[in-house]
């Protein structure tokens, strides 16, 4: 296991310059926070949480105050940070440190201190705690949790690439040992490494007798002087560049080859890789074919595949270098216009003299791509994005004075053009495409003919930007009917029975397939995007009850998920009890979720939504019931006159009747919930054995797959269903 990297912040000022991590983004390795929580008060514990979960990322948390709980939660699962008071009399925080340590897991634990000295900060570093922080700084508290989130997530990623690359370099030996291309490794002019086929084009049975021999020796003498200055070249500037020599084997016969050379490791040492093909005909077609895939045919620019492979190898080189290089991305303003006009053939004779414009204005060294439809890339190594961008201003007016004729019609437009940098820190080179992109979209939306160069901090979290262009694809999928309404029932078990549905939201893709709502759309919370989806799901839901009800003649009623957006809106009462009164359904047809983190951290306002709903005799209910430190204290605010039901939490659920330790933690949920004289559901019923688990709890009702998966319409017979 990694061990995890030392981290501390005695300032406010942070060491880490992540434009990365100012923006608190954690990998999507972490998308859910499990946290451990060292307090000897739970109402401390769960106000540290919330600082975690005003960011609007999930947490999931447990509480421990002593060693037996913490062997209990370290072999129950995986946790991802640990956060810790030395309050505990039981428990210290240097033997938590010592335990996890023992316990082989990599989990990070940040100690929370009135005592912020040098003094205590080096004594904390030196048990084993990765960072150090003030009482009363939450804003320090989020940013080092995310920072040291952000290292866990990379360590993982460290080990799996470590894993990875074992395997890779065994594949590679075999594909070496068993390939017909004749490969050789060498260091100073010497073979550390043949392959058969290498040994056999320059005939030797014996890797002993080709160990000794330099590779200059296998040249004939006519081609050495040109070799050593193509190894000269090569190590200067490495290409794929071929060298095409006569070579001679161990007899004394020559041959005609072409050699072609790269850097390479073996056994982790530096050295070149040696590739030499006998050159036939058929050698030269696989150069034709080569030469063509790295050519778009129209434009005779570099293809795509061909410019990514270069941002490949310069990311890679970036990571000894530390060279930065820059990448525009140029979209033609008024293109679809164009084409409108001009018609299919015509807007490739646009294609065709923007990149002639393109290649007369760049230097020799760039490359210059069709990277789109109607989307080109620069590529300039070895220089800094602003420096570019300062010459495509001047590229702006030059095109906009460019005649451009195509269809016997002559057209004018302007450009924009997003510059991202491409350095060690890129993961790939679809990333700094990605990046390019962003900000030529951020460029044309602020009404093209203009440069713009990346900058983390606006564009991968612009919210203005994003919501616009969100906001349009909401109302797309609306409009084109791809966001539905799906519908799982819940089913009586002990309790009265009803005809309950859940309603949910699917979102389609172009093809009609599912896909995840937070993958298409990620809501920024508290965004008008965020209610305006809220408030199309509510509507369509009292809609869909309204419809079905006077249809059947039926009492069903719906269950209707309010996210923390919803929570914080002031005008949430106004709306709900408006969208009511238009469908003139009874009161209690359709009851309002509150997710228990999002009610833990709002209580005051979920406290207000039940006394205004109350009053018309409207009521909440309470889910994923047990997913924080706070249920006993919301069923205590919030009567049972305006929350009747809860729903367990449901990985709560999963874990318990999938453990062989019993359900310890259901059976307190479920024992708090009958406390306080709630009903309630269990959620992630998936088969028969989990059922007859739960049947001995006493639960009103459950919920899953088991029952039914969530249905395209009201179409259930829950008097069959009923258990």
């Amino acid at each position: 296991m990694l061990a995890p990297t030392a981290t501390t912040f005695y300032t406010c000022a942070r060491t880490q310059t992540n434009e990365d991590a100012g923006q608190e983004v954690i990998s999507m390795e972490i998308s859910t926070i499990h946290a451990l929580v060292l307090d000897a008060s739970s109402n401390d514990a769960e106000q540290t949480l919330n600082v975690l979960r005003n960011t609007g990322v999930a947490v999931r948390a447990a509480q421990v105050v002593n060693e037996d709980e913490l062997h209990d939660a370290l072999e129950r699962k995986n946790w991802d940070v640990f956060l810790a008071r030395n309050n505990c009399p039981q428990l210290s925080v240097s033997r938590v440190a010592e335990l996890i340590q023992e316990s082989g897991r990599d989990i990070p634990i940040v100690l929370i201190t009135e005592a912020f000295t040098p003094e205590k900060i080096t004594e904390a570093l030196a048990s084993g705690i990765q960072a150090v922080v003030p009482e009363d700084h939450p804003d320090l508290l989020r940013m080092t949790v995310m920072a040291e989130l952000q290292h866990l997530a990379d360590r993982r990623r460290r080990k799996r690439a470590e894993g990875q690359l074992a395997e890779a370099e065994k594949r590679c030996e075999l594909l070496l040992a068993n390939s017909r291309d004749a490969i050789a490794y060498v260091h100073d002019g010497m073979h550390i490494y043949a392959n058969q086929s290498y040994m056999e084009l320059f005939g030797y049975d014996d890797w002993e007798e080709l160990e000794c021999i330099p590779v200059l020796d296998m040249i004939a003498p006519a081609y050495q002087l040109d070799f050593k200055e193509f190894m000269r070249q090569q190590s200067r500037k490495p290409d794929e560049t071929p060298f095409e020599f006569e070579g001679v084997t161990a007899s004394g016969e020559r041959f005609s080859a072409v050699l072609s050379m790269s850097p390479a490791s073996y056994d982790g040492e530096p050295c070149l890789q040696l590739l030499i093909r006998p050159k036939t005909d058929e050698h030269a077609l696989a150069e034709k074919l080569t030469e063509l895939a790295s050519r778009d045919q129209l434009t005779g620019l570099a293809s795509r595949d061909y410019i990514i492979g270069q941002l490949t190898e310069l990311i890679h080189a970036a990571q000894d270098t530390h060279k930065i290089s820059a990448l525009a991305f140029i979209e033609i303003d008024q293109f679809h216009e164009w084409e409108d006009t001009v018609g299919l053939s015509g807007a490739d004779e646009i294609r065709k003299q923007v990149a002639g414009w393109l290649e007369e204005h760049a230097r020799e060294d760039d490359v210059v791509a069709r990277v789109g439809d109607e989307s080109f890339a620069l590529l300039r190594k070895h220089c800094v994005p602003d420096e570019l961008a300062k010459e495509m201003e001047h590229w702006l007016s030059q095109f906009s004075s460019l005649l451009i004729e195509a269809n016997k019609k002559t057209l004018s437009g302007t450009l924009s053009i997003g510059i991202a940098p491409v350095s060690e820190r890129l993961p790939d080179a679809a990333e700094a495409i990605n990046n390019a992109h962003s900000v030529c979209v951020r460029a044309q939306s602020g009404g093209g003919n203009r440069v713009r160069v990346f900058s983390a901090a606006v564009d991968s979290t612009n919210i203005d930007q994003q919501q616009k262009k969100l906001l349009r694809q909401i109302q797309d999928a609306m409009e084109a009917e791809r966001i539905r309404l799906m519908f799982q029932p819940i089913v009586k078990m002990h309790g009265e029975n009803k005809e309950f549905f859940q309603v949910q939201v699917r979102v389609l893709d172009d093809s009609g397939e599912p896909v995840l709502l937070k993958k298409l759309f990620p809501i920024v919370e508290g965004s008008e995007l965020a209610l305006r989806l809220e408030y199309w799901v509510i509507t369509q839901a009292f809609k869909a009850l309204k419809e079905h009800r006077e249809s059947h003649r039926s009492q069903t009623q719906f269950f209707v998920q309010l996210s923390a957006a919803m929570l914080e809106h002031d005008k949430t009462v106004d709306f709900i009890l408006k969208t009511w009164k238009q469908s003139k359904l009874p009161a209690n047809a359709v009851l309002f979720m509150v997710n228990e983190t999002d009610a833990a951290t709002r209580l005051k306002r979920v406290i207000h939504l039940g006394e205004a709903l109350g009053k018309q005799q409207m009521r909440l209910a309470l889910s994923h019931f047990g997913g924080s430190l706070s249920s006993e204290t919301i069923l205590q605010h919030v009567p049972v006159e305006h929350m009747p039901y809860v729903q367990l939490e449901h990985d709560i659920v999963v874990e318990d009747l999938q453990q062989d330790e019993g359900m310890a933690r259901l059976e307190k949920l479920v024992q708090l919930a009958k406390q306080h004289e709630r009903k309630i559901i269990v959620p992630m019923i998936e088969n028969a054995q989990m059922l007859a688990q739960i049947w001995p709890l006493g639960v009103d009702y459950v919920q899953g797959y088991y029952v039914s998966s969530p249905l395209p319409h009201l179409y259930f017979d829950f008097g069959e269903a009923s258990f």
